[in-house]
């Protein structure tokens, strides 16, 4: 565990006190904005421009889309309104909406990969702007179709973009569901804190224990494919798949813990993606709340537009391009460059071409007599969608849509399977004198790890609440479980508990 985790749990720590103990509890979303844009300005004073501005001009420009909703046709008629409410609707928010992005493409895609080469331009990695980017975004549109009154206190709408917990890796919350929690007045709640430092617990768990541990060893693979190739891409795309979900569901545990901690309820991000039965199914479980946005502020109108404007039958075509464009733009969210394009693609065809053969498989088992309901039919859905989504993560692993490709390819050309032992695939990276991957303990550590991970993911799917049965449990076995998960994050961690 490194020193900045300390530092967050003194933060949040010290967070917690002031919202509770708070002298006037009407005031407690006050401490909640002190404390995110004390959160923020500690990642750096200057990245404060940047959220600042997308508050201001979502928070305007809301107002002015709440104002033009409201006239009539004998209002916009009116000589002596303000010149600002007879511009077009669709210009304002067209530019609000294409300036925010604007801000969002050049830093998070384009300029934040040379950050690496430039490290003192901090200004490069504004924290959480993926996240709070399409947050406003979402709630300008909901204002622009009607569908919620704009919030007319600014430093209530800047606590709803700045809320701390969500700023690293989200989720993409709505303001009809977060807004009404931040405003309100609570007491300390033993069980929801309870309840909560068992999340981060078992958040870090996943991200430190899990991730951090993966990343080692698809490192080593995906930079030194002259030497590792063949199945240990396959291997090494496995294990990059799961780093991504412990790291990303992790971090996003961790985060919904504390906003329990305070009373607060952030969306799961996270529904056992793996145990999908195809890639549509997976993008409903995996980053669901940004999923659910490209759904509802990108698919849906960009189908509404196709329709009506083509034919019949070309409309099915309409709706393939549709989905290569929504996962195409899910690609470019990630990171700016061919290979993310090329991910994106990937899935997009794969989606449609499985709703073009659709029915053709359907007529198939149903003449082959297959039972489609039985757990090994089940069994074989899950395996095949896991692996395709396996091949689909190598181009983001790789650096480029042609290396992408080139591994993938060598997946099957370069046959190797003698690498199937113990020492091949779980001591990547240790022959050699500066030898830098796992050893024997870190297998050992990693099997265990992702097992339990497996069990728990298991246990969810049966519908099975892990922490609703801890609670049943008497006092001095839910200690006993909880100071255990501490030990293991404390002990068990890739770097020790004051490295990096």
């Amino acid at each position: 565990m490194s020193f900045t985790i300390l530092y967050f749990f003194v933060f949040v720590a010290a967070s917690l006190a002031a919202y509770f103990f708070c002298a006037s509890k009407k005031y407690q979303w006050c401490v909640l904005l002190a404390s995110s844009y004390a959160f923020y300005a500690f990642a750096g004073w200057d990245l404060l421009a940047y959220i600042l501005f997308t508050t201001g001009t979502v928070f305007r420009c809301a107002l002015w889309l709440d104002k033009a909703n409201s006239l009539t046709d004998g209002d916009k008629q009116n000589q002596t309104l303000p010149w600002y409410l007879k511009i077009s609707k669709n210009r304002i928010i067209i530019l609000v909406v294409a300036g925010n992005l604007g801000i969002f493409a050049f830093l998070k895609l384009i300029a934040a990969p040379y950050y690496f080469l430039v490290p003192e331009y901090s200004l490069l990695l504004p924290l959480g702007i993926s996240f709070y980017t399409f947050q406003a975004i979402g709630y300008l549109i909901d204002v622009y179709r009607g569908k919620l009154k704009p919030e007319r206190n600014f430093a209530r709408f800047a606590l709803f973009l700045s809320f701390f917990p969500q700023l690293i890796q989200g989720p993409v919350s709505r303001h009809s569901e977060l807004a009404g929690q931040l405003y309100a007045s609570r007491k300390f709640d033993h069980a929801e804190a309870r309840r909560g430092f068992q999340l981060i617990i078992w958040g870090l768990f996943k991200k430190l224990v899990v991730a951090d541990r993966l990343a080692v060893i698809t490192d080593i693979i995906f930079s030194q494919t002259e030497k590792y190739f063949g199945l240990y891409i396959l291997i090494g795309a496995i294990a990059f798949t799961i780093r991504l979900y412990a790291d990303f569901s992790g971090t996003l545990d961790a985060a919904r813990g504390v906003a329990q901690m305070f009373g607060i309820k952030l969306p799961a991000d996270f529904q056992r993606p793996f145990f999908a039965t195809s890639l549509s199914g997976y993008w409903r479980r995996w980053h669901i709340t940004i999923n659910n946005w490209w759904r509802d502020y990108l698919f849906r109108p960009l189908v509404g537009f196709t329709r009506g404007r083509i034919s019949a039958g070309l409309y099915v075509i309409g709706i393939c391009v549709c989905i290569c464009v929504v996962r195409v733009a899910n690609g470019m969210w990630y990171g700016f460059g061919t290979n993310y394009i090329a991910f994106g693609l990937y899935h997009g065809a794969l989606i449609t071409i499985s709703m073009a053969y659709a029915p053709i498989i359907s007529k198939v088992t149903r003449i082959l007599r297959v039972n489609t309901d039985c757990f090994s039919w089940k069994l074989f859905q899950r395996a095949r969608t896991f692996l395709l989504v396996c091949l689909g993560w190598v181009f983001v692993a790789a650096e480029s849509a042609t290396r992408g490709f080139a591994e993938l390819a060598s997946i099957v050309n370069d046959l190797n399977p003698w690498i199937l032992n113990y020492d091949e695939i779980f001591l990547v990276g240790r022959a050699g004198r500066d030898a830098v991957g796992w050893t024997s303990h870190d297998a050992r550590i990693m099997i265990f790890s992702v097992s339990l991970l497996l069990v728990v993911d298991i246990m969810q799917e049966k519908g099975i609440s892990i922490r609703e049965t801890l609670e049943r449990q008497n006092m001095l076995f839910r200690w006993l479980v909880l100071l255990g998960g501490i030990f293991a994050v404390f002990s068990l961690s890739r770097h020790g508990i004051i490295a990096v």
